[in-house]
This record gives structure tokens, C-alpha cells and sequence, in this order.
């Protein structure tokens, strides 16, 4: 008996040892929205670079969310919602009922970026591309509304085209 509780002493504070030493490790979730496109302005591969580490945050951020949390923060037009229902809805299953419904969107934006990163791909291609996924934006999220993130995206994408 005295061996099991040893044990078991010994396996609770390893366990307060790690859960300790991740929260210290905890890593800022945070987007600086300016920073990001003021890239997309100057350097459209750094852009992209940054567009794969943000997927990287907000799975983190959103996997241990429950959905009332989610719905929170979709009901206070949180733009990290809007991105990742845009750009990766598949990291919002199971916390939005919806995510599937904005496959279409990211689908066009994913086929803009890879145009944007193609080398032979045309500008008439990369205009047609934006604004599918303009369209789709349009019609599944801003509906015609200055809504962040997308009023600064396509703005941006755009001047990336010209």
C-alpha cells in the first residue's frame, strides 16, 4: 500500500512539474494584424510564410476550445474566426456547425495563394482567382461591410495583382 501511494505521489507532481513547465512555455497567440499586411504590401513570400505559422497559432489556439467558447468569440466578430473560417475551416470541426459551408472560400483562397506563389502563373489567372475568392467573401461573410480581416486582405491581394 505504502509503495502504490509513493507511486502515485511521485506521478502527481511530475504530472504539476509539466503542466507547470507548458504553461511557461505557453506561446503568444496573438496577430499583429499591421505587421501581417504590411508584409502582404512588400513581400508577398514572407506574407506566405507568415499565413503558415498563423495556420500553426490558431490550431493551437482553437483545438482546446469548447464550442460555447468559439461561439463566443464568432459573436464578438473576432477576425481570427473569420481567417481560419476563410483560409482552414477544417480546424474549426467540431466547434463550428458550419465549417464545411466555408470549404468553398477556402478553396479559392488557397488556389489564389498558390497562383501567388507560382512563378509561370498569369496575371490574368491571379486576377480571376481573387475574385472568385473576393466573390465568395462577399457573399459568405462581408456582404459588402469593412469587416476585419478580410477589408485589409483584399486590399492587399489586390495590389499584389496589378
Amino acid at each position: 500500500m505504502k509503495t502504490l501511494l509513493r507511486k502515485f505521489i511521485v506521478l502527481t507532481l511530475l504530472s504539476l512539474t509539466s503542466i507547470a513547465s507548458v504553461r511557461a512555455e505557453a506561446r503568444d497567440l496573438t496577430i499583429d494584424w499591421n505587421a501581417l499586411y504590411d508584409t502582404c504590401h512588400v513581400d508577398w513570400s514572407q506574407y506566405s510564410r507568415k499565413m503558415i505559422d498563423i495556420h500553426d497559432l490558431l490550431a493551437e489556439e482553437f483545438s482546446p476550445m469548447t464550442k460555447p467558447q468559439f461561439t463566443d468569440r464568432f459573436l464578438q466578430d473576432d477576425p481570427k474566426v473569420f481567417l481560419a473560417q476563410s483560409t482552414w475551416p477544417e480546424i474549426l470541426r467540431g466547434k463550428d456547425d458550419f465549417w464545411k459551408s466555408h470549404k468553398e472560400c477556402s478553396s479559392l483562397h488557397r488556389e489564389f495563394r498558390a497562383l501567388m506563389d507560382s512563378t509561370v502563373a498569369t496575371t490574368q489567372a491571379k486576377r480571376e482567382a481573387l475574385e472568385a475568392f473576393g466573390d465568395c467573401i462577399h457573399d459568405k461573410f462581408t456582404r459588402g461591410q469593412n469587416i476585419p480581416p478580410f477589408d485589409r486582405m483584399l486590399v492587399c491581394y489586390q495590389n499584389q495583382v496589378k
